[in-house]
């Protein structure tokens, strides 16, 4: 068993990289008394002692100790990976389908526990792939029904409005439809309809001020509760998904919704976790993105930053599912 001679990790003989800081295996030094030591400390604190069940050796447990920010730059080549995500926003006809590609890619590399965790320029194409497979969850789990649920706002409000309307047309005439009611009678009386009748009205109906209120507080709830509920089922679906489709690629897994909501349930503090993470993200990149200097951020630090967050969700997962 070699250790790295960057991070000090236990490396399994003969793997080309080491597992924790993606170093090449050439440049590490053969075990000494000191290396040896060393790699036994190491072996211990993450909880190794040869090959594990499944087969999973010693380097392949050892913990990668980065975080979500700097990660990238502890992968060599970084930069040769990097400014894809800056062409993904910016020169694509469908901007950011890279970047999805990318992320993608990472996710998956982060749940696999790769040494190599930076996607690849070669895999252009793929990615490109993959970020459309991501449009389209968007599109089908989000951008279409959110359509639908802006109908029924827009009829909703309409019958708000028409209900505030009747009601104040009831308080205002109903008092008057009744004198009218009378000289129209009298009138058609006396004049024995030689100038035509004067119609006759029945009054408006007309509810109370609290009855108002509760038809509409109804009427505004109701659609608004379902719009939460399904606004947290498409949330979990799609994450769950995003999940499942960066460690397969295979498009199913994230059309499949009820069975990414499924799963995303059965670890549901897990993703909360994620999600209120990527919601403090998005706050942040709110007020990052309006300079110029904050936008490049956003587009780059927001993206692996992503990565790497949905990628230990993923990596996670796995190893529930392994035990």
């Amino acid at each position: 068993m070699n250790t790295c001679s960057s991070c000090g990790a236990a490396v399994e003989a003969g793997a080309r990289f080491c597992a924790a800081c993606g170093k090449p295996v050439a440049a590490m030094a053969q075990p000494s008394v000191t290396s040896a030591t060393s790699a036994a400390v190491v072996a211990t604190a993450a909880g190794a002692s040869g090959a594990g069940a499944g087969g999973i050796s010693d380097a392949v447990k050892v913990r990668i100790h980065d975080n979500p920010f700097t990660w990238v730059f502890h992968q060599k080549g970084w930069l040769k990976s990097v400014w894809i995500l800056l062409i993904g926003w910016f020169f694509t006809p469908l901007p950011m389908t890279l970047s999805f590609g990318w992320m993608i890619d990472a996710i998956g590399r982060r749940a696999r526990g790769d040494a190599e965790r930076l996607p690849k320029a070669r895999d252009l194409l793929h990615m490109v792939r993959d970020g459309l497979v991501v449009w389209l969850a968007l599109v089908l789990i989000f951008v279409i029904p959110l359509m639908f649920f802006a109908v029924a706002f827009a009829w909703d409000n309409q019958f708000v409005w028409d209900k505030i309307v009747a009601w104040l047309l009831g308080g205002i005439l109903n008092p008057i439809i009744p004198i009218y009611d009378e000289i129209a009678q009298f009138v058609n009386a006396v004049t024995f309809g030689a100038f035509g009748t004067l119609p006759v009205f029945e009054q408006l109906e007309h509810v109370t001020l609290l009855q108002l209120i509760q038809e509409l507080v109804v009427a505004i709830l109701s659609l608004a509760l379902i719009y939460v509920v399904y606004l947290a089922f498409a949330t979990l679906a799609f994450l769950g998904g995003t999940v499942r489709f960066a460690s397969s690629r295979k498009t199913g897994d994230y059309l499949h919704v009820f069975r990414n909501f499924s799963v995303a349930m059965a670890h549901l503090w897990r993703f909360a976790v994620v999600l209120l993470l990527l919601g403090l993200l998005v706050f942040v990149s709110g007020w990052l993105a309006a300079s110029v200097v904050g936008s490049i951020l956003v587009v780059t630090f927001g993206v692996w930053i992503t990565a790497d967050i949905i990628g230990r969700l993923g990596a996670r997962l796995k190893e529930l599912k392994t035990d």
